[in-house]
């Protein structure tokens, strides 16, 4: 995880969709305060960048990413390479 990074996790999350939930939740919420978005509200992350922020391993914010994604509470447009990254919009 970075080094004195903070994350204002939502308790009412916590509480209806668990901790791994909000807790990335929390990650994009704060990348898509200050990483551009688009025309649509998507902005790019890549998975390096989240397994650095988490400290998870891939599947795991792939399958908690897809939690968010099934919970409406997530969109996503699969980046074509790992030199383009994938689309988040937070809901």
């Amino acid at each position: 995880m970075a080094r004195g990074a903070f994350y204002k996790v939502r308790v009412e999350m916590v509480e209806r969709f668990g901790s791994d939930i909000a807790f990335l939740y929390a990650v994009l919420e704060n990348a898509s305060k200050v990483w551009k978005k688009d025309k649509d509200g998507y902005f790019t992350v890549w998975i390096k960048y989240l397994t650095d922020r988490t400290g998870w391993s891939k599947p795991r914010i792939i399958r908690v990413r897809k939690q968010l994604i099934d919970l409406g509470l997530l969109k996503f447009v699969a980046g074509k390479n790992q030199n383009i990254g994938g689309k988040y919009k937070l809901m």
